[in-house]
């Protein structure tokens, strides 16, 4: 029987968002006739329903509270109008631009793009159903980057309108007068930076006893304290008992810890994480059974059937753009036989674009104690640096834990102004195994606010000079 050559793969990959199109890219430069099977839009969620939409409406968020400051900085004006619909028209030409850059690199690589639903129907073989036909194609590997979707409470559905995901969120060109978000990870704490700036009166309802609780409780606390200045109301260790509806507004009924709270607004939020996407892909046809929705892989990638791989979100392991990214090109090294670099996942970097921003990696205080790790810990305030009182940022902190018998570093956490730029010279560091005596010891440019870093390292050793 004769194959036709155009369906016959050395790699199919299943899924395109940062993890799948870079899987492509990475296999088809290496040689491999890659297929690329995309059911939505190239480029995934986090490219056009998440990660790059959210920060070009936080830098839209960011540029009208500079204006609210503007009197700081010897600037007067009036009538001061700003348009969320054009701004999130904005977000949405930034992300069509980018989509337009991953379609060239795909077809300047020779990936073959397949527009559909895949169903794995064996462990080389992938059904795909398109708009006007069905289709099939072998491939001698397949990697999974499927992604994951919001996670629903119990009893609390979206419908679009009034309860809504970050999807309808980053779709609505209006600005609704009241919002409850329920969850205060990132996603929750950057929307509600987004809609207070905009005048929404803002409540974030989280269960644990700190918003960001995958964070060191001290950022955690200092950013709460920073949003609750521009209004955010913030209710943690918080759930939802019960949701009522007016003609025009939801009554929702929470318990805090100082009892029952009634929250009255025009539109809920939910942003309390994600499940995989592993429905309906036919995992069943090749023995893979997700656990928790998530399929579990090795360092590798690989996943429990030799030749099928796990990339990105749906493996649940760390749901970030960055670690999709990674884990492809791991995947794709150990398909071409290449030794690879496990990912150690505690010292990948997390950022949180609120205002200030968040960023971190390695241990938190508490993980770093319920790991048995001894630490130092070197702390400098963004008050105490020029730069940051000369650009009027001076709310902020960078803290770094070290170990105290090799000077290694344990972790970094980080709240201010472009902390999320800031991060990359601790992570960079700890890469080439230095130590804090290497951050404390390297001369920065002044005046910069990376010399917080350097002060903070000084300070752990006891030899600051600024504070």
């Amino acid at each position: 029987m004769m194959i036709n050559p155009r369906t016959n793969f050395d790699l199919a990959i299943v899924g395109s968002g940062p993890g799948g199109y870079v899987a492509a890219i990475r296999a088809s430069k290496m040689g491999l006739k890659t297929a690329l099977i995309e059911e939505n839009e190239i480029g995934g969620i986090c490219l056009n329903w998440g990660c790059i939409p959210s920060k070009a409406l936080l830098k839209n968020a960011d540029v009208i509270n500079l204006f609210k400051r503007a009197e700081e900085f010897g600037v007067t004006y009036s009538d001061l109008d700003y348009n969320f619909s054009k701004g999130l028209a904005r977000s949405r030409q930034v992300v069509q631009r980018l989509v337009r850059g991953i379609n060239f690199l795909l077809k300047k690589n020779d990936v073959t793009v397949l527009k559909g639903r895949a169903q794995i129907k064996d462990t080389k073989t992938i059904e795909i159903n398109m708009a006007d036909n069905t289709t099939t194609i072998s491939a001698n590997k397949i990697i999974i980057a499927t992604g994951a979707s919001h996670k629903n409470i119990s009893g609390i559905e979206p419908d679009g309108d009034t309860i809504i995901t970050s999807r309808e969120a980053l779709e609505s060109p209006v600005v609704p007068a009241s919002i409850l978000i329920l969850g205060g990870g990132a996603t929750g704490v950057e929307f509600s930076y987004i809609y207070s700036t905009y005048g929404s009166d803002v409540t974030i309802a989280e269960t644990r006893d700190h918003i960001l609780p995958n964070e060191d409780q001290e950022i955690s606390i200092l950013l709460e304290s920073s949003l609750q200045k521009i209004g955010v109301n913030i209710l943690t260790s918080s759930k939802v008992l019960s949701i009522s509806r007016t003609e025009t507004h939801l009554i929702v009924q929470l318990e805090t810890p100082d009892g029952v709270q009634t929250v009255k607004v025009e539109k809920l939020l939910i942003a309390a994480g994600i499940v995989g996407n592993t429905s309906n892909i036919g995992l069943e046809n090749v023995g893979l059974i997700p656990k928790d929705t998530f399929i579990e892989v090795d360092p590798r990638m690989q996943t429990i059937v030799d030749g099928i791989y796990a990339i990105g979100d749906v493996t649940g392991l760390l749901p970030l753009a960055h670690v999709a990214s990674a884990q492809a090109i791991i995947a794709i090294d150990d398909i071409l036989g290449n030794p690879t670099d496990p990912l150690d996942y505690i010292y990948i970097p997390k950022a949180t674009y609120s205002n200030p921003q968040v960023a971190s990696f390695g241990h938190s205080e508490r993980t770093a104690k319920e790991s048995g790790l001894s630490v130092n810990i070197g702390r400098f305030p963004f008050r105490a640096n020029g730069k940051a009182l000369a650009i009027g940022e001076s709310e902020g902190l960078i803290k770094v834990l070290f170990n105290p018998i090799n000077g290694s570093i344990v972790g970094a956490h980080m709240l201010g102004s472009d902390v999320t730029e800031l991060l990359a010279t601790i992570s960079m560091t700890n890469k080439l195994d230095g130590n804090f005596e290497d951050l404390s010891e390297m001369t920065y440019a002044h005046p910069t606010l990376s010399e917080i870093i350097k002060e903070s390292a000084m300070e752990a050793l006891g030899k600051s000079i600024h504070i």
